[in-house]
């Protein structure tokens, strides 16, 4: 009895003493953000976090520059993870010192779940960790990082190191960029180590995307009907208005064996408002960067069977053609399936499944531009002009 009395008498001060030890100003509203002016503050803010206390829609501004000169204790583990909003307010954070190479979740915040981090600046450190590692955050459990960058060293011991997140489940990372040294053993990114970031069209479609090597990519096609200033994009998929299409139509095509995809002409590509804001549709060299980071790592024999899905192809005899063991496809995850294409002028549709088309944004003549595909004997991505007229799918690649 006397032991049980103890323990709960224990535990009454120690919670105290935690919320005693704040000495923030503010009431932690988003019109009066707790105040955060020192080291000290910010160490607060970790000891408390790691205590237990989530500050769950709780609001801080840091209101100086920081200049840590001892080993940092991140902010947030899996167990205690902060869940409030953080304002860098265009601060910067110097000196972020961790050497934990056998520990997970390392960052300046350790683990974060439903937070928002903005407007904020690490500007030197070496950061170092076993598992999901980051400047910024090492796991973000969907949670938003905006108008954030990183110019510290970060290295990662196992899996999951980036710049700016090391690992991150459904986050939201917008206006942000990596300066820094980044290295590690698996699923290294320049922002992201790994994870699922999902984007959103104007019309409320929801895409996963992916960092392959420098680049951000959307994981499936684009189903938009309109611009991303929300004008409309014509439908045009009857055979008349199909064939009345010309180079500068901003027009889409549907057909009825393929639900949800839509073929683009080059017009809608062309007003380069076709994209979710802050995304585009890759350049005839974006695709072959795309393309010279996949030959890196499958080798130029697998490039082709690394971005097709696993599904959905006619079978082929040729050694590492798509339509080959399709199992060992999608490797990159791009899943790119064989939903055809649309003919100009007559209008009919290749639905086959033999090829995936993709336009890019790089017009070749008056009348063509480039497109990328992939066909079910090839072990090559093949890029080549096609008349404007033709109704191609589009991916969209981050800004």
């Amino acid at each position: 009895m006397l032991r049980k009395f103890y323990s709960t008498v224990a535990f009454v001060v120690t919670f105290v003493t935690v919320i005693n030890a704040a000495t923030w100003t503010g009431s932690g509203t988003d019109t009066d953000a707790y105040q955060i002016t020192s080291v000290a503050q910010l160490k607060e803010l970790s000891d408390s976090v790691n205590s237990g206390i989530t500050y769950a829609q709780k609001f801080f501004q840091l209101t100086v520059n920081i200049e840590l000169t001892e080993n940092w204790t991140a902010i947030g583990t899996q167990t205690n993870p902060f869940m409030g909003t953080f304002d860098g307010g265009g601060k910067t954070i110097a000196g972020l010192t961790i050497n934990l190479p056998t520990q997970n979740n390392v960052g300046l915040f350790g683990y974060t779940l439903s937070a928002t981090i903005k407007n904020l600046g690490i500007i030197s450190g070496l950061i170092t960790g076993n598992d999901n590692v980051g400047a910024v955050v090492g796991f973000a459990d969907m949670s938003v990082i905006t108008n954030c960058y990183n110019k510290a060293t970060v290295v990662g011991c196992k899996d999951g190191t980036g710049g700016l997140v090391g690992a991150a489940f459904y986050p939201s990372i917008d206006t942000s960029y990596n300066q820094g040294a980044v290295s590690g053993v698996n699923q290294v990114g320049g922002i992201l180590g790994k994870g699922v970031i999902t984007l959103t069209d104007i019309d409320g479609n929801v895409y996963e995307t992916k960092q392959i090597g420098n680049q951000v990519w959307m994981l499936s096609n684009l189903k938009t009907t309109k611009l991303n200033d929300g004008t409309a994009i014509a439908n045009a998929s009857t055979s008349a208005n199909w064939s009345a299409v010309t180079g500068e139509s901003v027009a889409y095509t549907i057909q009825s064996t393929r639900p949800g995809q839509i073929y683009y002409a080059f017009g809608a590509v062309a007003t380069n408002k076709l994209c979710p804001k802050g995304w585009h549709v890759p350049t005839e060299a974006e695709w072959i960067v795309l393309k010279t980071h996949l030959e890196g790592v499958v080798g130029n024999a697998n490039i082709a069977k690394s971005m097709a899905s696993t599904t959905g192809w006619p079978a082929s005899t040729t050694v590492d053609a798509v339509g080959n063991n399709q199992a060992t496809n999608n490797s990159s995850g791009l899943n790119m399936s064989p939903e055809g294409y649309r003919k100009p002028a007559a209008g009919g549709f290749s639905t086959s499944g033999q090829y995936a088309a993709f336009w890019s944004s790089t017009p070749s003549s008056s009348t063509n531009a480039r497109m990328a595909f992939l066909y079910y004997g090839y072990s090559v991505m093949t890029i080549q002009s096609n008349g404007k007229t033709s109704g191609y799918s589009v991916r969209c690649v981050k800004n």
